[in-house]
């Protein structure tokens, strides 16, 4: 007959008995039962013929054993709230319903519906397709040339040429430019304001300082509603100019990082309110080797680099390209700039000058800039760098009497898609633009970089006829008869061909 033992692991109270009893029991025998049943001073184990009272804490365990406890409710989101009482069965929660804590949404404090982390321009309300950013006034890429194309001035130079508001207007008239870019200093608004007004042209307006001199740091907003105000014609503001020096990535540029960054987001934040589009910092011209700044980009601004050409040479796409990717203040991928031109161009020569001012307009325009201001109208300085389309002492330079030339050409144009041409270059290093203005098409050829004369072939749909224009040299045309190809002598001086 098979025995099972059970083992008691009590010890009893009695000194009689110093180890575990071990009670055998037969399981055939149907008068054995074996019964855990409560007492008031713990549990006692029944059997067969008596009982053993299991007051030690050894016993009780074996007690367990027989009679364990009951299986916990079921609760599947392991929350220690069984499902009976458990609201949110599925999601793991807290008191008093066992559903997860309510979470508040993240602050909107522009109340425009975008939230938190997600709200680019948490200041000024927008659309969430703008990361809650306001759309601006759209890209100017469709304005005619003469208001993409800008030129610098200096207003509120005293002394200068700048000061003889009739001569300032026709040369700036006489170049065929519509925009101008200048300062907004806090001590001359309304001044300023008023001399932008006699020159009416739109206005670029600079609100924030140059180099490590603030004009309106933390005053942005008052700067951007004071311009909006006062000048009739603004279109844009700008942050600071060129800050903490040209010629390195000075450790005032490291340093002021932050304060940059807060700079263009008060800027930012205080044009779209005011309905203007807010262009980053002016980088300076070094910065088409480098990029210097390293922060995160800020949403809604627009890029701007200030891309001369280097003293002496022709400007080439490729550091224009290199500006463009360098210049990362924002991810809106729009870019302008606000400062371009060429160095010394009496000491460099003037027909230098005056091809690589063109060739650099064409280049900005073909890469799609939304505004482009040369550097500058005229030299404010007798003793400066010779940058100007006219001296200090107003002579006129070549340069000034090329883009007269051309924008009497493409000024009043609007640049479109290539369409219905295609050109032939043996040296492979032509590039082409196409500008309409009502029923007139023009093609503009010039090189990305500095290339001997040769034949090109500018190939149409149809045959047609065209006139071949040299701005460099003159406003006269070489008259073409009806042709599908025609070949055109291009050089470093750009040319413009009119069709039809």
């Amino acid at each position: 007959m098979r025995r099972i033992a059970l083992v008691l692991a009590v010890l009893l109270a009695t000194p009689a008995v110093a180890s575990a009893d071990e009670l055998h029991l037969d399981p055939t025998d149907a008068d054995v039962q074996v019964q855990v049943q409560g007492t008031a001073t713990g549990k006692r184990l029944v059997f067969p013929g008596g009982h053993i009272n299991l007051t030690d804490a050894r016993a009780k365990a074996i007690a367990a054993q027989l009679d364990p406890p009951p299986a916990p409710p079921p609760d599947s989101d392991g929350d220690g709230f069984p499902e009976s009482s458990d609201l949110c069965p599925n999601d793991a929660g807290v008191a008093p319903d066992g559903c997860p804590p309510v979470v508040p949404p993240p602050p909107d404090s522009d109340g425009d519906g975008v939230r938190g982390a997600d709200d680019n321009c948490p200041n000024v309300a927008g659309p969430a397709s703008n990361n809650g950013c306001p759309v601006t006034q759209p890209a100017p890429a469709g304005l005619p040339i003469k208001q993409r194309v800008c030129v610098n001035t200096h207003m509120n130079y005293s002394g200068g040429p700048y000061q003889n508001l009739t001569a300032t207007k026709q040369r700036l008239d006489y170049l065929g430019s519509d925009c101008i870019r200048d300062t907004m200093t806090p001590d001359q608004v309304s001044t300023q304001a008023n001399r932008f007004d006699a020159l009416d042209a739109d206005v670029i307006a600079m609100c924030g300082g140059h180099g490590s001199t603030w004009w309106w740091e933390g005053t942005e907003a008052a700067c951007v509603s004071q311009a909006k105000q006062q000048v009739n014609r603004l279109v844009a503001v700008e942050g600071m100019n060129e800050p903490y020096g040209c010629s390195s990535s000075s450790s005032g540029w490291t340093a002021n990082q932050t304060r940059l960054i807060n700079h263009m987001t008060r800027l930012r934040d205080a044009a779209a309110a005011n309905g203007l589009d807010a262009y980053s910092i002016g980088q300076c011209w070094q910065s088409g080797s480098a990029n210097w700044y390293t922060g995160p980009t800020i949403a809604g601004l627009v890029n701007n680099a200030h891309s001369y050409s280097a003293p002496g040479t022709y400007p080439t796409l490729t550091q224009l390209d290199n500006w463009i990717r360098n210049t990362t203040f924002s991810n809106s991928g729009r870019f302008v700039s606000t400062e371009m031109g060429f160095y010394n161009p009496v000491a460099n020569g003037e027909a230098l000058g005056a091809r690589a001012q063109l060739a650099a307009v064409l280049n900005h325009l073909y890469r799609g800039a939304e505004r482009l201001a040369l550097y500058e109208l005229q030299d404010w300085s007798p003793t400066g760098e010779d940058f100007g389309f006219w001296s200090n002492g107003g002579v006129q330079r070549q340069a000034a009497t090329a883009l007269h030339n051309l924008m009497g050409l493409l000024g009043e144009a609007r640049t479109v898609a290539p369409s219905g041409y295609s050109v032939s270059d043996p040296a492979g290093r032509a590039l082409t633009l196409e500008a309409q203005t009502g029923t007139a098409r023009y093609v503009a050829l010039w090189n990305r970089q500095s290339t001997a004369t040769r034949n090109v072939t500018l190939t149409l749909g149809r045959a047609q006829p065209v006139t071949v224009f040299r701005p460099v040299t003159g406003t006269a045309g070489e008259a073409r008869a009806s042709g599908v190809s025609h070949v055109v002598s291009l050089g470093d001086d750009p040319v413009v061909v009119k069709v039809g």
